[in-house]
């Protein structure tokens, strides 16, 4: 039996190792290579290497890495802080840099790496992680009556929902495009406009040692890219509010356009330990020494749609305080009284905090019990083994059209 062809499209380089990046290279790692011949097609687009070129080859063995180069001024306004695209939100100029980002990226692509074109419609499944993808690879195809590739949009850093009069325009020509839309839960899945399946995102289990003890103090946690829309600065009120009159150590990891302020907040502010980036090895460490986290993330209306931190918590055996906006994804572990949603409010942030530390023992008990619940349900060799079936899936139904 011939085996498909995948080939996952990421914006970004891989070695960036943001959740997107990790994510991807854990599906090349971990699909059934008996099964499934993957390839993995990046870029040069990254404000830093935080996964080391040769762990990545290593870590994606039996699979493919294919790098396109794009020039620097696209480099450039991608991580630019003042008018780069992650801080113009839902903007005009946004949609000017989008615009820009797909007319270069199709030059780039169609006429200077056209044997990289050719491999991409000659897969099997097209797994590509951003809808302005979709366009600047398969535009000018769908135009011209070209029989595409089963493309599969993921929902990582984009979910297809109607938001102004434009994003309609895009749904239109994305549901023309798309076999089916990926989501990484059935509460993601309820607000887009677009028929998809569902399969969650994980961790790898095996490197994530289990946080046993209770430290003399309470040690929260952030996790992630220091932006305003996961909450940072709401965290940082609450812990003001901790602070004054209660012990306890608030580690911040992450870097990104605030990293500057975060510094220096730390430098002037009562038991605030800021790591920066922090290699995945001492990651793993630093989980295991902590007691909860703390992710007040602005939720899926700010591109949030999943939150791996939060699954690396759980099974690292943290209690988690995480931001309502994203009840409906994590809500088995609210049952099991292992996290607790908050408001993204500095004032019920405090309070969830104060909870935490009150009754840490048993809070931390409740999460080690979930371990086992997870390792079953989230290890990345079971989350890879569901988007395989849901790959052939889509291949059968394919033929079943075709002959019909």
């Amino acid at each position: 039996m011939n085996k498909i062809k995948v080939t996952f499209i990421l914006e970004t380089a891989i070695e960036y190792g943001g959740g997107t990046e990790k994510t991807v290279l854990e599906y090349g790692k971990n699909m059934d290579k008996e099964k499934f011949d993957v390839t993995i097609i990046h870029s040069n687009i990254t404000d830093r290497e935080r996964l080391p070129e040769d762990y990545v080859k290593k870590e994606c063995f039996g699979c493919r890495l294919i790098k396109i180069k794009y020039p620097e001024i696209l480099k450039n306004l991608q991580k630019n802080k003042k008018y780069g695209l992650s801080v113009q939100k839902h903007s005009i100029l946004k949609d000017i840099f989008l615009l820009y980002n797909i007319m270069v990226r199709f030059f780039i692509l169609n006429i200077f790496n056209g044997r990289i074109k050719k491999e991409i419609m000659n897969s099997d499944i097209v797994y590509i992680v951003s809808d302005y993808q979709a366009f600047y690879i398969f535009l000018i195809d769908l135009i011209t009556f070209k029989k595409l590739p089963s493309i599969i949009l993921g929902t990582h850093n984009y979910l297809p929902i109607e938001r102004r009069r434009i994003n309609r325009l895009e749904n239109r020509i994305l549901k023309r495009m798309l076999k089916s839309v990926h989501y990484t839960s059935a509460k993601i899945k309820s607000i887009s406009h677009i028929e998809g399946f569902v399969v969650t995102n994980g961790l790898d289990v095996n490197r994530y040692k289990l946080s046993e003890k209770i430290n003399d103090v309470p040690r929260f946690l952030f996790v992630g890219r220091l932006v305003e829309y996961k909450g940072i600065f709401e965290l940082l009120k609450a812990w003001e509010l901790y602070s004054k009159e209660n012990d306890g150590e608030l580690h911040i990891i992450g870097t990104g356009e605030l990293e500057n302020k975060i510094i220096e907040y730390s430098r002037k502010s009562h038991n605030i330990i800021y790591h920066g980036f922090v290699k995945d090895d001492e990651l793993y460490d630093i989980y295991s020494s902590m007691d909860v986290l703390v992710f007040p993330t602005y939720g899926p209306k700010h591109d949030e749609y999943f939150g791996l931190v939060v699954i690396e918590a759980l099974g690292s055996g943290l209690f988690v305080i995480l931001s309502d906006e994203m009840r409906g994804i994590f809500d088995e572990f609210e049952r099991a009284g292992s996290l607790i949603y908050v408001k993204v409010d500095p004032e019920e942030i405090y309070k969830s905090m104060l909870y935490a530390g009150e009754n840490l023992q048993k809070l931390k008990e409740n999460a080690r019990n979930m371990r086992k619940y997870i390792e079953e349900n989230y290890d990345w060799k079971k989350i890879a083994e569901k988007l395989g079936k849901e790959f052939e899936r889509i291949l059968v139904s394919n033929d079943k059209d075709s002959k019909a």
